[in-house]
């Protein structure tokens, strides 16, 4: 089956690792970002792929941009790995970092799920893949944002699974622990990152979870650090 799948964040991280590793496997991929030149290379390295410039910021104009990006007799699926950090104690947060947060993490992937739902209804199923965080569960000092950020979409995304699973639509979570992506540049006092997962794990598992048999679902996938919690 040729699948039409949208991923966000595919400028760099997990987003491109999973472009990379569903590259030839016959399937359609549109490959969401802010970078236009990164997007082109990550076209170029996989062989295949329709650059969308999109700033997820603009929340309003998603429904626009899925309508332009629909294509009938596709089965669709969305991965939703952009993302954005800012860490630090509740009590010291730029608000304007905790709001974007919010925004980018939480409500542009809501919305983008949203918006694809009809089309997944009249193509008699779809797959929605969210790429969350441990700290969607667990709680993690300097995460405040973030882990309520990762855990609102956890809840959007069981909820979403519990109203259509019966007509076709799969969705899963997917709760990677520390991983190396561009992230962590330029924060201080973090993780070792040489024991993080390497986001190209991820990016397969995600391919992985695309490509299995629609005689079951995973609901929700947990992948941790050998060492657990950095």
């Amino acid at each position: 089956m040729t699948k039409r799948i949208l991923i966000t964040g595919a400028s760099s991280g997990i987003g491109r690792e999973a472009a990379l590793a569903l590259a030839g496997k016959g399937h359609e991929l549109l490959l969401l970002g802010r970078r236009e030149d990164a997007l082109a290379s990550l076209i170029d390295e996989c062989r295949e792929g329709t650059a969308v410039p999109f700033d997820l910021g603009d929340i309003e104009g998603i429904p626009g941009l899925v309508s332009s990006l629909r294509a009938d007799g596709r089965y669709p699926v969305l991965v939703n790995s952009a993302g954005i950090g800012g860490f630090g104690l509740a009590a010291e947060l730029d608000w304007a970092v905790v709001e974007q947060q919010i925004r980018i993490n939480q409500l542009a992937p809501m919305r983008l799920t949203q918006a694809m739902l009809p089309w997944m209804l009249e193509a008699g199923g779809g797959q929605i893949l969210n790429v969350l965080s441990i700290a969607a569960t667990s709680v993690l000092a300097g995460c405040s944002a973030y882990g309520t950020s990762k855990a609102a979409l956890l809840m959007f995304g069981k909820v979403v699974s519990a109203e259509y699973r019966r007509k076709g639509i799969k969705v899963t979570n997917l709760m990677p622990g520390a991983t190396d992506t561009p992230i962590w540049d330029g924060s201080e006092g973090g993780p070792d990152r040489s024991q993080m997962i390497p986001s190209d794990v991820v990016g397969a598992t995600i391919a992985n979870v695309i490509e299995r048999p629609h005689t079951h679902n995973m609901d929700e996938l947990v992948l941790m650090p050998t060492f657990g919690i950095l």
